[in-house]
């Protein structure tokens, strides 16, 4: 079925700011920004390692052929080493001639960390549990192993069915820390929320709409697979209506925690939110 985009306000009521599934960024690449497009210059001839999994494609760094000699690589001098513990998420958005709306998201990571975004939001109705996971998209860059060189890489995703956060009420840019070694700490980065397009009325008057939204994790080296899906989706399987207990944030054995970096005044950063803007609604 043909699907047709139509401007109008954003999905705003009383349940909750919602977006139905098979509108939204389901099945979205999410790709690595090359070197060219970063101003960074990294060489030819050094391969450069990324991974995706899900719908996600990778993408190799753009380099300058001036840069090797006949000896082979010439490389930068190696600047003082300063390594990268903390991420960041802006989102901007572009309307051409014709008026149709490109909403993006970039996403800023340490080298050597993969990144997960994902959305929390209600479950179907007729399902035992009330929380479940969408749109998860993963990509992983070591720069072609030059992370003492070029410390950070970026991904980004885009969409012509609607806004990746909330306008007017989420922060345009997001900025979060405490990136630990082991891939537990779920960052929410905007409070759109994700859910099936019917049969989820119940579940999304029920849930606590401030633990749902999208959230991203970055952890060191290439972390995402089937079981640490598997293991995710247990997790937020096993919330209540009103999200997490303190048990589930005690005696998981992953060392889940959630932190909200959407929050004004939370340990994570965030910059002013943007003035409000329509929504692009697809309709079948």
């Amino acid at each position: 079925m043909a699907l047709a985009a139509k401007v109008a306000t954003a999905v705003e009521s009383e349940s909750g700011f919602f977006v139905p599934l098979g509108h939204s960024d389901a099945g979205l690449s999410l790709e690595v920004v090359t070197a060219s497009e970063t101003g960074q210059d990294v060489n030819k001839h050094a391969t450069s390692s990324s991974s995706s999994s899900s719908s996600l494609r990778g993408g190799s760094t753009g380099l300058n052929p001036n840069d090797v000699d006949e000896k082979g690589l010439k490389l930068p001098p190696i600047p003082p080493f300063h390594p990268v513990h903390t991420g960041q998420v802006h989102y901007s958005s572009v309307m051409d001639v014709d008026g149709r709306v490109t909403y993006r998201r970039d996403i800023q990571a340490p080298c050597d960390y993969g990144m997960l975004i994902f959305n929390i939001g209600p479950s179907k109705d007729d399902l035992p549990y009330h929380y479940d996971v969408y749109g998860d998209a993963y990509l992983w860059s070591d720069n072609g192993g030059l992370c003492i060189l070029y410390p950070t890489y970026f991904g980004y995703q885009v969409s012509n069915y609607g806004p990746f956060w909330r306008p007017g009420y989420d922060p345009t840019t997001v900025r979060f820390g405490d990136l630990v070694a082991g891939p537990g700490h779920m960052h929410r980065i905007s409070s759109r929320i994700m859910r099936p397009s019917t049969g989820a009325d119940e579940h999304s008057a029920k849930i606590n709409r401030s633990k749902a939204g999208d959230f991203i994790i970055m952890g060191h080296h290439s972390f995402y697979g089937i079981n640490f899906y598997k293991q995710l989706k247990d997790y937020v399987n096993g919330w209540g209506p009103n999200g997490p207990s303190e048990s589930d944030s005690n005696n998981n054995e992953f060392g889940w925690m959630l932190l909200d970096a959407t929050v004004s005044g939370s340990t994570e950063s965030t910059t002013a939110t943007a003035p409000k803007i329509d929504s692009v609604i697809v309709e079948s």
